[in-house]
């Protein structure tokens, strides 16, 4: 398996993990959570419609070794939520979709050919952009890599 494909499932993996929830798009009709790989859409005018509310998973650094039988990978998830009303609570529906994904890997932490490791770290944006409110997660997985044949002609 390869970090790209960690991506991949990862994606799909938290489409169905938020699948039920809703959020409000900037339309403020009820949509369900947007999950992109490596990066938002780009969008070449200021008029096109907003990708919220998104979950982006990007892979931030790997390693890998001959002498140890597994690969490792860094991955952060970029959180944007839009709630536009006067509770001001869009933070919390951050938390929420956090809590959920980090309750997914402490039940299971395989994904199927890969292991989640390690803690599960978050955090919220410090900054008030209302309506918009965004958090980031990252999470380390080991990938089990192939392990090298003995060539017959050594």
């Amino acid at each position: 398996m390869t970090p790209i494909e960690l991506v991949k499932e990862l994606a799909k993996e938290l489409r169905e993990v938020t699948g039920e929830l809703y959020f409000e798009d900037e339309d403020a009709k009820a949509v369900k959570m947007n999950v992109f790989e490596f990066s938002l859409p780009y969008q070449k005018y200021d008029d096109e419609e907003e990708p919220f509310p998104y979950i982006v998973v990007t892979l931030d650094s790997g390693s890998a070794s001959q002498e140890m039988a597994e690969n490792v990978a860094d991955v952060t998830l970029y959180i944007g939520i839009r709630k536009a009303d006067k509770m001001n609570d869009g933070k919390r529906h951050v938390l929420g979709v956090m809590q959920r994904i980090t309750e997914r890997f402490e039940k299971n932490n395989m994904l199927k050919c890969f292991r989640q490791i390690g803690k599960i770290s978050w955090a919220l944006d410090s900054e008030d952009a209302y309506p918009y409110y965004f958090g980031g997660m990252s999470m380390r997985f080991q990938i089990f890599k192939i392990e090298r044949e003995e060539s017959i002609y050594a």
